[in-house]
C-alpha cells in the first residue's frame, strides 16, 4: 500500500515539473515558484547561461505573473553580463481536470542586455507560446508547445520573427 502512495506521489511531481518543455500548469495560490536552468555549451567558446525565473499566482491560479533574468558568458569568458529581461503572463485556460491543461503565455522581452557585446537583442520583443499537457495513463504523460517570438527592428517598425515547436 504504501509503495501505491509513493508512485502517486512521484507520478504527480513528474507531471507538474518538466525540464525538458514548458509546462501548462499555473501556480497554486500562495505558491512562488523559483526556477534555474543553465547551459553550458562545449563549442570553441565555451559558452554559458544561466536564467532565473520566479513565478507568481495573482489572486488566482488562473493568472500567473513571472520574470526571467539571465547572464551569459561567452567567448571563452572574454564577454560575460546580464541578458534580457522578460516579463511573463500566463493565463491558464483549461485545467488538467479538462481533456488537456492549457495555458497560452505573453511574454515582453526587454534590452537590457548588451547587443554589441551579443549579451542582448537591442530591441523590445514579444513572445507568444501556447503549451498543452495531458495525461495519458498513470505512467504516459504528453507535452506539446508552439510559440513565436518578434523582435523591432530599428526605426522602420519592422520585425524579425523565429517560431518553434517543442514535444
Amino acid at each position: 500500500m504504501q509503495n501505491a502512495v509513493i508512485a502517486q506521489q512521484l507520478s504527480e511531481a513528474i507531471e507538474d515539473n518538466s525540464f525538458f518543455i514548458e509546462e501548462a500548469y499555473n501556480q497554486e495560490p500562495r505558491l512562488v515558484q523559483h526556477i534555474t536552468n543553465m547551459m553550458y555549451r562545449m563549442n570553441p567558446e565555451h559558452e554559458f547561461t544561466f536564467t532565473f525565473t520566479q513565478e507568481w499566482p495573482v489572486a488566482t491560479e488562473t493568472h500567473q505573473l513571472s520574470y526571467t533574468l539571465s547572464f551569459l558568458t561567452l567567448n571563452s569568458n572574454l564577454t560575460h553580463g546580464i541578458g534580457d529581461i522578460v516579463i511573463n503572463y500566463r493565463h491558464q485556460l483549461s485545467t488538467k481536470t479538462s481533456w488537456a491543461a492549457i495555458s497560452p503565455r505573453m511574454s515582453l522581452i526587454l534590452p537590457t542586455g548588451d547587443s554589441e557585446k551579443g549579451l542582448g537583442n537591442g530591441v523590445f520583443g514579444v513572445q507568444a507560446v501556447i503549451p498543452a499537457s495531458k495525461r495519458i495513463t498513470d505512467h504516459f504523460f504528453c507535452m506539446r508547445m508552439r510559440g513565436e517570438q518578434f523582435f523591432l527592428l530599428g526605426k522602420e517598425g519592422l520585425l524579425r520573427g523565429r517560431r518553434w515547436n517543442g514535444r
